[in-house]
């Protein structure tokens, strides 16, 4: 098997509480920069306003993102939708504390009139989008003081009729064209509205003399409330939870219910060191994010697996005289180069992925370059010396009582 080092043998363990100190320094500094910087949520955790936009021809995504992050404080999410010949694109910005106020305000009166709260928007944001869009990408298509019925919402389009069809027929007729344009349509012709229901000549005139049909159609709009970011929040906290007992659980099952304990202290290091290295960068926590600390949570078990598999190994041979300290050593020292090769080609791979990937991976891939190097730190430097420690406790409270000091894995190993 290739490896980087030829018999290494290095006192890992002999600089363990260098370590261990410096890794509760981490920590605690972690915690703390969390606690005042706090971490930026995406509109998935937070709440905000969702645009689905269907436009004419292929979209720039990323001409798409910048503008619109022109009226957002948060980082916009722009992701395509369907095939690429759909030319659909989905647009989540995160909720300023006003919008959210709006929200809720709109929402009881909405619970009073007994009509659905996940129907509420907030025009202002969705005009905000639409005016960045027209102003940097299509302004050469813009129609001054004329109506773009592909993005004007029923309201809009009601009014420009009222005054020729009256109030009823113009709303009927405005929810209609509202409906069609929902139905994966983007108009680009009166043609296209002729024969629905509730058309008439004096509409086609009014729509014809005061109307047009912009480069892109609005096909929904909605607002996340802070209620359902909440939940989502709540529900990626029960996801790493569940994931660390259940790492405890196999460790558990697989060695010793201690050794599973230090895996889970180790994985807890990494995620609260890589939530304040995420902290510090200023990335938004995002379902993607949240995937990425599962997956590191995932990879890093991994590693600490393959030590605790050698360390077994090294504690059942036979002749072993070693204390336990050195068979750990030992043990880390023989998977040196798995560690470095493995570890050292991942990390290179989501290096790659942050440096190119794109805004839109950034916050996942920062995550993962973090955690591989952090989480290869605590393999080595954390799990495997809270072993010994509580080994070693073991064997002082065994002494103190004056039997035979308990050893995992039937270890024949002294302290």
């Amino acid at each position: 098997m290739f490896q980087i080092l030829k018999n290494p043998n290095f006192d890992l363990m002999g600089k363990r509480h260098i370590f261990l100190g410096l890794s509760v320094v981490m920590v605690l500094l972690s915690i703390g920069i969390i606690s005042v910087n706090g971490i930026k949520r995406h509109v998935e955790l937070s709440g905000g306003t969702e645009l689905q936009l269907m436009f004419a021809e292929a979209p720039d995504i990323g001409k798409i993102r910048t503008s619109v992050g022109k009226v957002s404080d948060a980082t916009p999410v722009v992701t395509t939708l369907g095939d690429d010949g759909d030319n659909e694109v989905l647009i989540k910005v995160a909720a300023t504390a006003k919008e959210t106020a709006e929200y809720e305000a709109r929402k009881e009166e909405a619970r009073a009139n007994a009509e659905s709260g996940s129907r509420i928007v907030i025009p202002g944001k969705i005009e905000a989008i639409v005016g960045a869009l027209n102003q940097d990408l299509f302004a050469g298509s813009i129609q001054a003081n004329k109506l773009d019925l592909n993005v004007k919402d029923r309201a809009s389009i009601a009014s420009l009729l009222t005054p020729s069809l009256g109030d009823e027929p113009a709303g009927a007729l405005a929810e209609q064209i509202v409906e069609l344009r929902k139905q994966n349509r983007i108009f680009t012709s009166i043609d296209d509205l002729t024969g629905i229901p509730g058309w008439t000549p004096g509409a086609q005139e009014v729509l014809q003399r005061d109307a047009y049909f912009g480069p892109y159609a609005i096909r929904s709009q909605n607002y996340i409330g802070p209620a359902i970011g909440k939940e989502t929040r709540n529900k990626a906290m029960m996801a790493i939870v569940g994931s660390l007992i259940g790492m405890l659980l196999y460790i558990a099952f697989r060695f010793q219910i201690r050794w599973g304990a230090a895996a889970v202290i180790a994985l807890a290091h990494d995620t609260i060191i890589g939530l304040g290295l995420f902290s510090i960068a200023g990335f938004e926590a995002s379902q993607a994010v949240v995937a990425a600390f599962l997956t590191l949570v995932g990879y890093s078990i991994n590693d600490t697996v393959v030590v605790f598999d050698r360390i077994r190994e090294n504690m059942q041979a036979k002749g072993t005289s070693l204390k336990f300290v050195d068979v750990v050593n030992k043990s880390l020292n023989q998977t040196l180069s798995r560690t470095i090769i493995t570890s050292g080609s991942t990390w290179l791979v989501v290096l790659g992925l942050f440096l190119f990937g794109g805004q839109a991976l950034k916050g996942f891939a920062f995550v993962l370059t973090a955690g591989v190097l952090v989480g290869t730190y605590s393999s080595i430097f954390v799990a495997s010396p809270i072993v010994i420690w509580w080994h070693q406790q073991m064997v002082k409270r065994a002494a103190a009582g004056g039997g035979a000091a308990a050893r995992p894995a039937s270890s024949s190993a002294a302290s």
